[in-house]
């Protein structure tokens, strides 16, 4: 199967870590990612160290189709309606003039990483004749995705034609959502991993 490309080059390139900075003690470090788009620009995104859960917050690269589909899993999600769109509705979104004018601030202020969940949600099927234990079918569980924050930038960087994106997750939902949308090869990474951002909080 041949790989897919964004400007002739494989996607598994399209985001990557340009730079990980700190101007002094005092600031917190932040990793920033360039994001290729399909017009042959860049978008710009950041992840922050703070004081505090930098072990738990991960870092994963996301396949931007495969991150929409079990986005749109969840068919009674908050916000099915994002979910299900295109790029002819997500530009209407109410915040969508908002986050482009985020990305427009480039590499010298990237906007922040969507935050996400990934979980297993249950499908139960019972038969349509009456119900009895004997021809219950079993349970079984779909990874579906969902956001605590940044679905309108979200949805730029999917109208904009991102290939790839990073998010960030819990560290305990990180290997499911890496499982199922993120890009072969590449692991999560903590914050800490990624900024070297030392917890104070104790």
């Amino acid at each position: 199967m041949r790989s897919r490309e964004l400007n002739g080059q494989p996607i598994e390139a399209s985001t990557r870590l340009i730079e990980v900075r700190g101007i002094n003690p005092w600031e917190s470090r932040k990793a920033v990612y360039e994001v290729a788009l399909e017009s042959g620009g860049s978008a710009f995104m950041r992840i922050d160290g703070t004081n505090y859960r930098n072990a738990e917050r991960m870092v994963v690269l996301v396949d931007a189709q495969r991150f929409l589909l079990h986005w749109r899993a969840d068919r009674n999600e908050l916000h099915a309606n994002e979910a299900n769109g295109n790029p002819d509705t997500w530009v209407h979104d109410y915040k969508f003039d908002l986050a482009a004018n985020g990305f427009a601030h480039g590499a010298e202020n990237p906007v922040p990483l969507a935050e996400v969940g990934c979980w297993l949600k249950p499908n139960v099927h019972l038969p349509a004749t009456r119900f009895s234990a004997k021809d219950a079918r079993l349970p079984s569980a779909s990874p579906v995705v969902t956001f605590t924050n940044g679905i309108t930038r979200t949805l730029w960087l999917l109208t904009h034609g991102a290939a790839s994106f990073p998010v960030e997750c819990s560290r305990n939902e990180s290997e499911l959502l890496s499982r199922c949308c993120g890009m072969p090869g590449i692991a999560p990474q903590s914050v800490f991993e990624i900024t070297h951002a030392m917890d104070r909080s104790d």
